[in-house]
């Protein structure tokens, strides 16, 4: 026995120092801070679900309050509400809008809307306290006193909460006031970070408590009198039911409820007031009867007006639905409960017990992962146990118990096993100056037998290389691809300066564009251009035009995206494009006539992008100038115009289910497509993007001076494996934005991080 307890009086002693500090640290509240912020997180790991159906929440959004005059709107519209929620037969309404002023315009709707309010016998009002203080106030024989005395509870004489007090209560309207059924505080509980994770059920003011006005429309749906409110526990406000049964409602000593939010704002059940008037008028019997014997909480949620607050699930939580999480919260008795003080002390002192009583050991691993294991179990437990149960254990006091003591063992292991190392170093020394004689030895022959191998893997290689190329001469292969492009550069000088500017890329793909080009600059022919958006047939076009002769003369290339007929006026694009005679009257087109772009190209080329989006009209005037003949303005008197000009199209659609669909004139796709260049999407020739990326990096290092000089193979195999669904342009962008963020850090490499999200 005594030899166990000299083994263990190390752990021992660790353990009840861990122990005692730990507790000082919760009687303290040191770390209640950082325990909040771990109950946020566990919060946000609750799976939301949709709030109670027996809640309704009706919005006043930015478009109702425009199309209902403005905000605040008019309240002859909440008398009509009440009026259509009363029909409809609904268990009892709440405002979360303030109506303490009376209305400017029109002052008859205060009555009436206090008229529907008494109708309705079930609306409940909000108010305010100016202030909140631990000390009462008030005085009860003020005039404000005598007008709340018939609302609220009376305070109990010797209560065990210590309720906060309020001051200065701003009231609704008298008119108003004198006609709702009961009144419900809307203050919430702030930490000092912001966040709303408890509100007061009650405040005092005078002799009487005012609840909130999430718990007095709990208790109208569960038709409980507020005189049926018990407050003789210390941890519970009691509900008193009907039926003799009790409904208790964790709360701490001033009377505050943790709310558990079980519900994400945007999945609250929130209707427009407008879809519930034209609902009404329309008589959507389906959609009316879902409001029969609900709670309905009508709120504001209006630019401007602030009622979003920051909760451990979102930053912007309407007020209106923390009510009606209260109200979830009391309906399904789905409270957030903390363990008691007694049984946090409790739980530290089991804690430091268990791992005091861990194995005694030398080794480092056993005295980590030991501690470690011990540590997840409990986090794993703490978290379950919330999520399941909505029970809040503690995580940071019994985390800091593990972590405290595990270090302060591996501090002792490490000094113990120093002094032996000290011992120990002295005799290995010199067999470590033997050991490395012994490796330098190794290393020289296995250096020589690493280059005689490579030698043999060098003519092997060399071997293979001449198979292949006796086997299969005729395959084209990167070299040879390599080769038909330099042999394209000298046989055209031209085209070596296109390339390393505009068309980049090595691969046999990229290759036959070129080749194409070559072959299409060659001709007056018109060429037809496809493929996917992204993949550069302008710079296709561009260089078939430059390497043309009407290229060389210095003659320009026009271009007109087709595309705008989508969105443009027809005629005027069309007249953009063929140009336009005399006319009168036609707006925003000169009387006397102008040019198009087919007329102002004379003796060029006109590049049309997306010519499958060229409209009928444009398709049949452009048959005329493609034959070589006359054509006409498109708008306007109509003169014949000559003009000798060669056309490149391009398409990213497929022109022949065009002309299926008779959409597109088979005659007109004769005509353009007597040749074509296809271009290779970029996932098609993934080998050219090493290239691209080298090309598109160096222009942004000349442009701001940057000095990224590689790029890391991570970030390349990423690159090399994304499909680039928008091609080459995709791509660019891509490496603007990683180059500007490498640029911000100061990076000379390219690393994963800098690369946008996907």
């Amino acid at each position: 026995m005594n030899k166990f307890w000299k083994r263990r009086k190390p752990n021992l002693l660790i353990g009840s120092a861990v122990v005692l500090v730990s507790i000082l640290v919760l009687l303290s509240g040191l770390l209640e801070g950082l325990e909040i912020k771990t109950l946020d997180a566990r919060a946000k790991l609750k799976k939301s679900r949709s709030l109670d159906s027996q809640i309704v929440l009706v919005t006043i959004g930015d478009k109702a309050a425009a199309e209902l005059g403005g905000w605040p709107i008019t309240r002859d519209y909440y008398a009509y509400l009440l009026h259509i929620l009363s029909e409809l037969g609904i268990k009892a309404v709440g405002f979360d809008i303030f109506f303490g002023d009376p209305e400017r315009v029109y002052s008859e709707n205060d009555s009436l809307f206090a008229h529907f309010c008494q109708k309705a016998g079930n609306v409940y009002q909000a108010f305010f306290f100016r202030s909140l203080s631990e000390k009462n106030l008030s005085r009860s024989g003020s005039l404000k006193s005598a007008i709340l005395n018939r609302f609220g509870v009376a305070a109990p004489q010797k209560s065990k909460f210590h309720f906060p007090h309020g001051n200065d209560p701003a009231l609704p309207l008298d008119v108003l006031l004198n006609s709702c059924k009961g009144i419900g505080h809307i203050h919430f509980d702030q930490d000092s970070d912001g966040v709303v994770r408890k509100t007061p059920l009650f405040i005092e003011y005078g002799d009487r408590l005012f609840p909130s006005l999430g718990f007095a429309l709990a208790c109208e749906l569960l038709s409980v009198d507020m005189n049926r409110i018990s407050f003789g526990s210390k941890k519970y406000i009691e509900l008193i039911l009907d039926d003799g049964k009790t409904r208790r409602i964790p709360v701490d000593e001033y009377g505050r409820v943790h709310i558990n939010y079980s519900c994400r704002p945007e999945e609250l059940p929130c209707i427009s007031i407008l879809q519930l008037f034209e609902s009404y008028r329309q008589k959507d019997k389906a959609f009316l009867e879902t409001f029969r014997d609900k709670i309905v909480l009508i709120a504001a949620n209006v630019s401007g007006v602030p009622a979003l607050l920051s909760t451990p699930v979102s930053s912007t939580y309407p007020s209106a639905g923390i009510q009606a999480q209260i109200i979830e919260n009391i309906l399904r008795q789905d409270f957030l409960r903390r363990s008691s003080f007694p049984l946090r002390v409790l739980l530290v002192l089991i804690l430091g017990i268990l791992i005091s009583l861990s194995p005694v050991t030398n080794k480092l691993y056993v005295n980590v992962l030991f501690p470690l294991f011990l540590l997840g179990l409990y986090v794993v437990f703490a978290v379950l146990v919330f999520l399941l149960f909505n029970w809040w254990f503690d995580l940071v006091v019994p985390v800091f118990v593990i972590v405290s003591w595990t270090l302060a063992t591996v501090l002792n292991l490490l000094w113990q096993e120093s002094r032996k190392l000290e011992a120990v170093v002295e005799s290995r020394r010199a067999e470590l100056e033997t050991a490395q004689a012994r490796a330098e030895r190794e290393r020289r022959r296995l250096e020589l037998k690493l280059s005689q191998k490579i030698k043999e893997l060098q003519a092997i290689q060399e071997e293979l290389r001449s198979f292949q190329k006796r086997e299969h001469p005729e395959e084209t292969n990167a070299e040879e691809a390599e080769f038909r492009l330099r042999t394209l550069m000298k046989r055209y000088p031209k085209l070596e300066a296109i390339t390393k500017k505009k068309i980049i890329g090595k691969s046999q793909a990229i290759t036959k564009v070129l080749e194409d080009v070559v072959l299409c600059a060659s001709t007056d022919e018109p060429v037809l251009i496809r493929g996917e958006t992204g993949t550069g047939k302008t710079l296709v076009a561009e260089a078939i035009h430059q390497l043309s002769s009407r290229g060389a003369k210095g003659k320009r290339m026009m271009t007109f995206n087709c595309a705008r007929f989508e969105a443009g006026d027809p005629r005027i694009l069309l007249g953009e494009l063929f140009g336009y005679g005399p006319h009168h009257g036609i707006a925003n087109l000169p009387k006397e006539g102008q040019n198009g772009i087919l007329k102002e190209a004379d003796g060029g080329t006109v590049f049309l992008d997306e010519v499958g989006d060229l409209p009928p009209q444009g398709q049949n005037l452009l048959l005329g100038p493609l034959d070589g003949k006359e054509f006409y303005p498109a708008i306007g008197k109509r003169m014949p115009i000559k003009s000798n000009v060669r056309f490149i199209f391009a398409t990213n659609k497929n022109l022949e289910d065009l002309v299926e669909r008779e959409s597109f004139r088979q005659d007109l796709l004769s005509r353009i497509r007597i040749f074509q260049i296809k271009i290779p999407p970029l996932r098609e020739r993934k080998e050219d993007i090493e290239v691209l990326v080298e090309h598109f990096l160096q222009k942004e290092n000349a442009k701001y001076g940057s000095k990224i000089r590689e790029i890391s193979t991570k970030v390349m195999n990423i690159l090399q494996s994304y499909p680039w669904h928008d091609n080459i342009r995709g791509l660019e962008n891509t490496i603007k934005f990683a180059a500007t963020k490498a640029r911000l850090e100061r990076a000379d490499i390219l690393r994963v991080k800098h690369l946008p999200t996907r």
